[in-house]
């Protein structure tokens, strides 16, 4: 018993039936003996599933049988009642390297400096972000597809050469080919492995490592985790409808944001609006904390970034990106945003 309750926990696994019936007594197998009147009844047999499961159960229950002292166990589940909305996006670095993707994003970039007369400043830059992500949307599936299909060809490659070595395995040709297409597959399991690595949020992994099972696994888990199944509303009650979740939380945002009645605002006033001699700003610091942010302090923000880091939703990250300069300009990057200048001043 010990050994099969070590392995519940290890797994995370739940006894369905008893989470959806917490306060129901009843059984799975009975006992009764014609030459006692005593009844005996337990409930021995079980359906476990993990908790990542759970979502997905609609249906639990316990039914009798013929021909047996056991009862049967019944658990229905439906995988087809959420619907994953698309992740958040977060540029692949790697097209850096491809001379292609970079000289596709500078015409796509020069094409919206062309605008600037005609949208305002932070439209611009909107749809200079937009470019930059459909782009790089565009030629990561490209680049997938292209990588995917030279992987296949090296396998199928070494497989027949492992199959010829089988043969003949003193053949030193064979064994040299062999060691190369192995190496070419190397590198490739280290991108996939380095790319779940980076998905799943997984910070640190030591130096050679192929553990591109343990991180994909990661990289589901998170994914599952960032999922929402179920949600209690105000009155406590469960929803796990995917529609349902998603109607509550459009409703709580709508009504985050609504204005509070005047009570609740004079409430606020009288906590945080009553004059401080002792901590009360001087003119100086006033108008430092007033003034408009300037072009500098947004290029010490952006330069302290780490590479990778890519906060908020647009997903272009620290890493340099090339741009259109005009004369006099450096380069267009995530860090110094030398080429938006003008469109982040705008904004600004």
């Amino acid at each position: 018993m010990d050994k099969l309750n070590a392995f519940i926990e290890d797994l995370s696994l739940i006894d369905v039936w008893r989470e959806r019936n917490p306060d129901i007594k009843n059984f799975t197998y009975s006992k009764y003996n014609s030459n006692s009147p005593k009844f005996v009844a337990r409930r021995l047999d079980y359906i476990f599933v993990s908790q990542s499961l759970t979502p997905f159960c609609r249906k639990t229950d316990i039914y009798s049988i013929a021909l047996s002292d056991h009862r049967g166990v019944f658990l229905e589940m439906d995988f087809s009642s959420f619907e994953r909305g698309p992740p958040n996006f977060k540029i692949n670095v790697s097209l850096l390297k491809n001379i292609d993707f970079i000289n596709e994003l500078k015409k796509e970039i020069a094409k919206v400096k062309n605008l600037q007369d005609q949208l305002d400043p932070h439209s611009v830059w909107e749809l200079t972000k937009i470019k930059i992500k459909t782009l790089s949307k565009f030629y990561g599936k490209k680049s997938a597809a292209e990588n995917k299909c030279t992987k296949q060809m090296i396998s199928d490659e070494l497989s027949q050469y492992e199959k010829n070595l089988l043969q003949d395995p003193d053949n030193l040709t064979l064994i040299t080919k062999v060691c190369e297409l192995k190496k070419k597959l190397d590198v490739f399991m280290v991108r996939e492995t380095e790319g779940a690595r980076i998905r799943a949020g997984i910070r640190w992994a030591e130096h050679g490592e192929k553990c591109s099972a343990l991180f994909l696994g990661l990289e589901k888990q998170k994914a599952r985790n960032e999922t929402i199944y179920k949600i209690r509303d105000e009155e406590g009650n469960l929803l796990n409808e995917n529609d349902q979740i998603l109607q509550y939380l459009a409703r709580y945002y709508e009504n985050l944001y609504v204005q509070p009645p005047q009570t609740q605002l004079e409430k606020v006033e009288g906590l945080f609006c009553v004059p401080d001699p002792e901590h009360q700003l001087n003119d100086e610091e006033a108008d430092q904390l007033e003034a408009p942010v300037t072009l500098a302090e947004v290029h010490q923000a952006l330069s302290g970034m780490n590479n990778g880091s890519s906060p908020g939703l647009d997903g272009i990250p620290a890493e340099d990106f090339p741009g259109v300069p005009a004369e006099g300009e450096a380069p267009l990057n995530a860090r110094h945003i030398a080429d938006c200048t003008k469109l982040i001043k705008g904004v600004l």
